[in-house]
């Protein structure tokens, strides 16, 4: 997490980035056919975990206001 440079005024927003990470055998012959298929089973849990995380330091600032 950031001071957010995308809005113009950094002090008005934060950037937030999360980054899974997901081992695979890259020895195996299959390993781009297997990252697809990591990226098809992980990628809907991943985004809503990311919105989570998001959404609870927003709540954290908005406690911060009252």
């Amino acid at each position: 997490m950031e001071l957010s440079n995308r809005i113009g005024d950094p002090r008005l927003g934060i950037y937030v980035c999360v980054n899974d990470r997901y081992p695979i055998d890259e020895t195996s012959p299959r390993t781009g056919a297997r990252w697809i298929e990591t990226l098809e089973e992980n990628f809907d849990a991943s985004l809503k975990r990311s919105d989570d995380i998001i959404d609870h330091v927003m709540s954290l600032a908005e406690e911060q206001e009252t």
